[in-house]
């Protein structure tokens, strides 16, 4: 009977242990991310509590619009998904899986796009501007 009660618990911690680095993970990725070429500009807004939104630029910053809004989750260390709730003035509701890595300041997304694999990077921003001027609630 000891011995099924060390496994179930040896068990549970196991599963603990491999929850820690996701739960980082989330706090690892927070935050307003840029991603620029040309004259368009791109935002991600990954906030803590699972929402996220895309904005897009297509001059030079002087006006924005949505692309994409809707909540994210870790599903595990280096991937997360999107559920998209909104997409280009569409509602929608599409799970939308990506594999990330952070260096620093930066973060490399990996994803697949109609069969083809994509590749950004994006570099963090001062987020405060952000959070003071009420803009973050969405």
């Amino acid at each position: 009977m000891q011995t099924i009660r060390k496994q179930i618990m040896s068990g549970i911690l196991l599963c603990c242990l491999w929850l820690l680095p996701t739960l980082a993970g989330a706090r690892h990725i927070e935050g307003v991310w840029k991603m620029e070429s040309g004259n368009r500009m791109n935002y991600k807004v990954l906030k803590s509590n699972g929402t996220y939104i895309n904005l897009r630029s297509e001059d030079g910053g002087r006006t924005f619009h949505v692309t994409r809004m809707g909540n994210y989750e870790i599903a595990a260390p280096g991937v997360y998904i999107e559920h998209l709730r909104y997409e280009n003035g569409s509602r929608c509701d599409f799970p939308f899986t990506i594999s990330y890595r952070k260096e620093k300041k930066k973060l490399m997304l990996t994803f697949d796009l109609h069969g083809t694999v994509c590749k950004e990077t994006w570099k963090k921003v001062r987020s405060s501007v952000w959070r003071k001027s009420g803009r973050m609630d969405f």
